[in-house]
């Protein structure tokens, strides 16, 4: 008997989120990752999912795009609503013990993610609280 699935727990790093979103999609779908993109209108929703994350740094778990490589080796975007997880945990705790040098990347990679509001264009003041504000947690709580 073949089923399909009905869900996804992505207990992952940050950046395979957007691979199990791709995944989401095409699962309930049946086409290959690849074709799965900014433009394609998917027939059926992708699977409701909750991701869990084991480092800190990115907002991947919470958002609706991603950025996954297809069969050519080039990046391929990917969007929808549905692929947004029902429910995303961000737990610290999840980080204590991960080897420093994941730790300072995971740091690095929040500074880089705060640094992308406060430098784009056309900067409003909404972006620059969300600019801010991780800032200063950042200065508060790395060593």
């Amino acid at each position: 008997i073949v089923t399909q699935p009905s869900s996804l727990v992505l207990i992952f790093q940050p950046e395979e989120f957007d691979t199990a979103k791709g995944i989401s999609l095409a699962a309930v779908n049946l086409v290959l990752t690849a074709e799965v993109g900014l433009t394609w209108e998917p027939a059926v929703p992708g699977l409701p999912s909750v991701a869990v994350s084991t480092t800190a740094g990115s907002q991947a778990g919470t958002n609706r795009l991603g950025v996954i490589e297809n069969i050519a080796c080039r990046e391929s975007y990917i969007g929808h609503t549905s692929v947004v997880p029902c429910v995303s945990i961000l737990d610290p705790r999840l980080t204590i013990e991960l080897p420093p040098r994941t730790t300072a990347a995971t740091g690095v990679d929040a500074l880089v993610h705060d640094v992308e509001p406060l430098t784009s264009r056309p900067r409003d003041p909404v972006s620059e609280a969300y600019g801010h504000h991780p800032a200063r947690l950042l200065y508060r709580w790395l060593p």
